[in-house]
């Protein structure tokens, strides 16, 4: 069996993927940044987040690696998610899925992580929803998705380990805004209805991690398959409108290995309940920019260079964090064709992000966050940009009945244009195994043109039923 395991990880990070396929459509979206309330790996189910530092757990001597605490070596879970448009009163979503978590010792100085999932979207069933006219190409896509998320081996000797393989790559401390987090890209298909953890994309990279003392480590990654967003295509149930008349033509990706190969480094130290890290990287971006060719426009991604820090400090019963970055070559849309023939130009990039988690004696989670996004040498020919755009982000949770039942709301408001998001979850622990979710968002915004007002269509109510074993 472990011959088996590291053989189907040497050939998943030899072979092309399955199951992260590209999606653009073929109509013009507005190219704008959609940044979720998220940053930490681990969420809840409907994108709430759960507090998880940055670093991992710093640990000198990585000679035995082991699985993850109270993991049993395996874990399946079965799961139903159902959404629904009260104002269309149209069901967009009716899904089972199945996912596999494995973790394994292979010795002193090895470990298997593997994390995929399979799902069935009878929504895109011809034979269940007879009223559906999807084109061909989005039933084949959507009905049955197949995602592999993470799969890699990993070596630790000493104070080295090296992991190889698919991974997701985690950087930043904002739950309002993405400032450091650029590592992984995110599956925005279903855009507010997936939790950030299942959204991030694995890409198949190497990772190696230096722990030269007890309370630092230093994190190098070199990742030859970059992945970029995926939004929903023209005929999906969660695709914008058109909003241009001109041919767009294939989008140019980035390619395995060669000049799209990203790489990184973060150096991270804690102390007591603290913790700080200093990060570099040159990365292809996540969003595409529009290069003109002709009378048409081709989708590009380009790459960028950032560098950045972020900063966790524990105070009795907060929790401040912040992270500030400094995008150079950051590429955008222009409609300035004299000064930039093919329509893309560079700019340079300021994003911060401040806030604070509080835990009351009540046991209520309550998370305050503001953000911005500051282009330096801004004109009011770029498309879709606004100088400073940001967002601030109010949450609260608390359990009740033994922390069985847990009420959950987030509000997210955009103060250049006034809009604001409400999202809502309700959630019950019918057993250990068994989770049971009632929840949905609405958009605010007097304008279908903003950022937050582009999505109003999509809001919705959702349950879940959730079968862990």
């Amino acid at each position: 069996m472990r011959f088996g395991l590291i053989l189907l990880l040497v050939l998943g990070f030899a072979l092309p993927l399955h199951g992260q396929d590209d999606v653009f459509s073929d109509s013009f979206v507005e190219e704008a940044e959609v940044e979720g309330l998220d940053d930490s790996e681990e969420t809840d189910e409907f994108g709430f987040e759960e507090l998880e530092p940055e670093m991992d757990s710093v640990a000198p001597e990585a000679s035995k690696p082991e699985a993850t605490s109270n993991f049993p070596g395996h874990r399946w879970t079965f799961q139903h998610d159902a959404a629904y448009r009260p104002h269309q009163q149209r069901t967009v979503s009716n899904r089972l899925s199945l996912r596999l978590e494995l973790e394994q010792l292979l010795g002193e100085h090895a470990f298997v992580r593997f994390d995929g999932k399979a799902a069935y979207n009878f929504v895109y069933d011809r034979f269940v929803f007879t009223d559906r006219n999807y084109p061909e190409t989005i039933r084949v896509k959507y009905r049955i998705r197949r995602t592999w998320r993470e799969g890699y081996l990993q070596l630790s000797f000493g104070s080295i380990s090296l992991k190889l393989g698919q991974q997701v790559v985690v950087w930043g401390k904002s739950d309002a805004s993405i400032v450091t987090d650029l590592v992984s890209p995110r599956d925005q298909t279903e855009l507010f209805s997936t939790p950030v953890d299942e959204a991030r994309l694995g890409q198949r990279m190497l990772v190696l991690d230096l722990y030269p003392a007890a309370n630092q480590q230093f994190t190098l990654f070199a990742n030859p398959d970059p992945q970029t967003n995926a939004y929903a295509p023209a005929g999906h149930e969660y695709a914008l409108a058109s909003s241009s008349a001109l041919t767009i033509l294939p989008e140019q990706r980035p390619g395995f290995g060669g000049t799209d190969t990203e790489y990184g480094l973060r150096w991270g130290f804690t102390s007591g309940g603290s913790d700080f890290s200093l990060l570099a990287a040159d990365l292809v971006d996540n969003d595409y920019v529009l290069v003109l060719e002709g009378s048409a426009l081709r989708p590009q991604y380009q790459r960028f260079r950032m560098l950045g820090f972020g900063l966790n400090v524990g105070s009795g019963k907060f929790l401040w964090k912040g992270e500030a970055a400094f995008y150079a070559g950051k590429a955008f849309t222009t409609t300035d064709y004299t000064a930039e023939p093919d329509g893309v130009t560079e700019r340079e990039v300021l994003a911060t992000a401040l806030g604070f988690d509080y835990t009351s004696t009540a046991n209520d989670q309550i998370t305050l966050e503001a953000s911005n996004h500051h282009i330096r040498d801004w004109q009011a020919s770029l498309l879709n940009t606004r100088k400073n755009s940001g967002n601030v982000l109010l949450s609260w949770s608390r359990s009740f009945l033994s922390e069985a039942l847990t009420p959950e709301y987030a509000f997210a408001w955009e103060p250049q244009d006034g809009d604001s998001l409400h999202q809502f979850q309700l959630s019950y622990d019918w057993s250990d195994a068994l989770t049971l979710k009632l929840g949905g968002f609405t958009i605010l915004a007097e304008k279908d043109t903003t950022a937050f007002g582009r999505f109003k269509t999509l809001r919705q109510m959702q349950t879940q039923v959730r079968w862990v074993f």
